[in-house]
């Protein structure tokens, strides 16, 4: 498994859901998008950034890495800041989005539970961009929005 080219149709496409979050392949999956995030030092990283059209990303909260399988926000502030993104599948490429300050996320985790949980600061960013990546979105093309 590996990044796969910002050329590549699957970075672009809308995700489907995932049926069994509990299932050994998605943990097998989960296994290797861990050490490629890891390998490159990213905070987030969403499965069609290599190759796989499930609503499932991986992400840093609270200091440890979690899986975040269909994932959605249910609710987000009206305060809207301005950050710096990064993004593993355009390396060295940096982009000031606006985005919600907080939101609600909720997911379900590999053994099948659904969690809700408030985001802040760089957490509610990398949900929010991540989540984006499950529908063909990325950063780009939200830089391209705020123009």
């Amino acid at each position: 498994m590996r990044l796969v080219d910002t050329t590549e149709e699957v970075l672009y496409e809308n995700c489907v859901a995932v049926d069994n979050p509990t299932s050994l392949t998605i943990k097998m999956f989960r296994d290797r998008m861990k050490k490629i995030m890891i390998k490159e030092r990213g905070i987030g990283l969403a499965a069609p950034q290599v190759g796989k059209s499930i609503a499932m990303f991986l992400m840093v909260l609270e200091g440890r890495i979690i899986t975040c399988i269909n994932p959605s926000i249910s609710w987000e502030s009206e305060n809207i800041v301005e950050m710096k993104e990064g993004c593993l599948s355009f390396p060295n490429t940096w982009v000031k989005l606006k985005r919600p300050e907080k939101i609600i996320a909720n997911w379900v985790d590999l053994k099948g539970r659904k969690i809700t949980k408030t985001l802040d600061g760089v957490e509610s960013r990398c949900f929010q961009h991540e989540l984006d990546h499950l529908s063909g979105i990325t950063f780009i093309h939200r830089q391209n929005e705020q123009v």
